[in-house]
């Protein structure tokens, strides 16, 4: 029975993944819909943007990057979507700019960005990741996912709830590789909501 048991058992984990339950085999694969397709680029524009961004500069000027970024991130298969991601992704960066969240890092000392880990975890297993910001304000370290959901503010709390395996593992390598405990916010960038769990 341990012997089946360990067989079953997936080696390597991600926070997705473990969030989702999706811990043994691959869901089926299914056709992607036009506006997820869209909601997934944007987020990898989005992601490799601030991935580089120097937040103490004028967040309007992320903008001007946009379409640099768009160029790099859309394979030709892509390219009948490009027209909405690059509306997608100016909505996104226009109200992320205007939030108290990246207020919150303008003001902040950034630590580290697409911060790779690997870890032991559970029975044998090891968890991988890569965390999108870890900053320190007012003495503490944080660690922050950015999300881009389209969720308003008032779901943003219920949303971040959906999440909350993510931030914990996110919290375990930060906590592993530190040796401090982190605070964990979400950054919920199209309504430019923080959410701590």
């Amino acid at each position: 029975a341990r012997w089946t048991t360990v067989r079953e058992t997936p080696q390597h984990l991600t926070p997705t993944s473990l969030g989702r339950g999706v811990v043994q085999g691959r869901r089926p694969s299914a056709p992607v819909r036009q506006d997820a397709a869209v909601g997934r680029l944007a987020g990898v524009v989005v992601h490799r943007l601030l991935e580089q961004w120097d937040f103490s500069q004028d967040p309007s000027k992320l903008l001007g990057r946009a379409a640099a970024a768009l160029q790099v991130a859309l394979e030709p298969s892509d390219q009948s979507h490009a027209a909405a991601v690059a509306e997608s992704v100016n909505e996104l960066l226009v109200a992320f700019g205007q939030s108290d969240a990246y207020a919150r890092l303008q003001s902040s000392e950034i630590l580290g960005r697409e911060v790779p880990f690997i870890m032991p975890w559970g029975d044998r297993q090891v968890m991988e990741g890569v965390i999108d910001v870890i900053y320190r304000l007012a003495g503490e370290v944080w660690v922050a996912d950015y999300k881009t959901d389209a969720v308003s503010t008032d779901q943003a709390a219920g949303r971040a709830e959906q999440y909350r395996v993510q931030s914990e593992v996110y919290k375990a390598a930060v906590k592993q590789g530190l040796g401090t405990e982190p605070r964990f916010h979400f950054f919920f960038l199209r309504c430019g909501a923080a959410i701590e769990v």
